[in-house]
């Protein structure tokens, strides 16, 4: 989840231009941060993928996440050419909006499995996460419990899902990149894999402990300050 304002808040205080070659390094560091962090559920995940027949669990949890993705690529490939649109402070603002009313009903939890017509709704929230402000973590997470699912549950398929999606998002726009100092590329990749592990064990605990509704007025907050810079 986005736990720091977006970079777009912080580069139109700055007056800063974008980079997108760091961007596609810092997304790839916290996908190393996810395939570590998860490692064993890929390790499970994968050696039932190789057997004759998966048991159904983990058959129902690979046909999910391959439903779930399917939508997220096709609303991501659509709205992806307006991304210069999607930038702009007032649209972010809104964003922000959303991903905090979203998380204050995350208080609701319930025993139900992620199913092909659970997988499409989280799926479709993860597509409009290319939103600038509306936290793709958060917004799986929060429309998971909202249906019903565990708060384990969610926040586990909510993490194993962005494997696909970033891994995706880095291919498109790995031929884009252009060349980029190494100093400033380690640093960069090593900050966001130490705070993305840091983050990933906080929001364990914290969902598990007290919900996710108290990044509500983080939220909220931030998209004040997004009106107030427009």
């Amino acid at each position: 989840m986005k736990v720091i304002p977006s970079g777009i808040i912080l580069r139109h205080f700055f007056g800063l231009e974008g980079n997108l070659s760091l961007d596609v390094f810092l997304h790839l560091s916290s996908l190393l941060v996810i395939l570590i962090f998860f490692r064993k559920d890929i390790a499970c995940l994968a050696r039932a993928l190789f057997r004759k027949g998966l048991e159904k669990q983990s058959r129902e949890l690979v046909f999910s996440l391959g439903v779930a993705s399917g939508v997220t690529a096709v609303v991501a490939l659509v709205l992806r050419p307006h991304e210069e649109l999607f930038s702009a402070l007032p649209v972010v603002a809104a964003a922000y909006l959303v991903t905090g009313l979203l998380l204050f009903f995350t208080r609701r939890e319930g025993r139900e499995k992620i199913d092909w017509r659970r997988a499409l709704l989280i799926g479709l929230v993860q597509g409009l996460a290319v939103l600038p402000g509306l936290s793709r973590s958060g917004s799986t997470i929060a429309v998971a419990l909202a249906t019903g699912v565990s708060r384990e549950e969610a926040f586990r398929f909510s993490f194993l899902l962005a494997i696909p999606a970033i891994s995706g998002a880095g291919l498109l726009e790995f031929r884009k990149i252009a060349g980029l100092q190494p100093w400033p590329l380690v640093v960069g990749m090593s900050v966001a894999f130490l705070l993305g592990l840091l983050s990933l064990s906080l929001l364990r605990r914290l969902l598990h402990w007290r919900g996710l509704a108290w990044f509500s007025l983080y939220c909220l907050a931030l998209s004040l300050l997004c009106w107030l810079l427009r």
